[in-house]
């Protein structure tokens, strides 16, 4: 069979009970699939950023990254149970991060907001910002 997530090749157990059941991930990525947001929170001048993220890791692998991204049902949960908490929920990935300095302002508009994304980004390169 092939994953759904990372598209490799896999073979997967069949039974009669499991036999109509779909199965469409390899066990790395059901492994991955299982794993929690980490979270972090980055005060600012006028409120709170809460940040969520799947994993650390200075260099992104490409393939890790992409099965993180297909499982974005994660964050979109929390983003939406939040959304009566969280004045703004922004999906950063690495083009946000890098022009973070052009696009910050807004965050004084807000007192709580969400970032969330796959692998953490440094905000704290950007703490004169705050």
């Amino acid at each position: 069979m092939k994953c759904r997530f990372c598209g490799k090749s896999y073979t997967a157990n069949l039974s009669f009970s499991s036999l109509f059941r779909e199965e469409c991930a390899c066990k790395r990525c059901q492994k991955i699939h299982k794993t929690n947001l980490l979270f972090e929170c980055i005060p600012y001048q006028m409120g709170m950023i809460e940040y969520y993220y799947f994993y650390d890791a200075e260099f992104p692998n490409t393939m890790v990254d992409s099965v993180y991204g297909a499982m974005i049902d994660k964050p979109l949960y929390l983003a939406i149970s939040q959304q009566k908490i969280c004045e703004l929920v922004l999906f950063i990935e690495e083009t946000e991060f890098h022009n973070f300095p052009k696009w910050s302002f807004i965050l004084f508009l807000f007192l709580k907001v969400m970032f969330i994304s796959s692998r953490r980004f440094d905000f704290e390169t950007f703490v004169m910002l705050f």
